[in-house]
């Protein structure tokens, strides 16, 4: 086996072998919930009326915060 292979489940295959997912609809599961979609998607965009909470911290503030600090060099 060359650097260049890699193995997945005792597959091997080369590493600059990349697949991107198919446009086309595909029924699957996640979480239990069914889905029949395509695995490529163009990302949601963001909502900014949303607030964000991780760990105590809320993001659309702290991004606003940062920008006034910005704006006040």
């Amino acid at each position: 086996m060359t650097p260049s292979t890699r193995v997945y489940r005792g597959v091997a295959y080369p590493a600059d072998h990349q697949v991107a997912p198919s446009p086309q609809a595909v029924e699957h599961v996640y979480r239990g919930v069914h889905f029949a979609e395509s695995l490529r998607h163009d990302p949601a965009p963001a909502n900014e009326s949303v607030v964000l909470h991780y760990r105590g911290s809320v993001y659309h503030q702290r991004r606003q915060d940062l920008a006034a600090q910005l704006q006040s060099r």
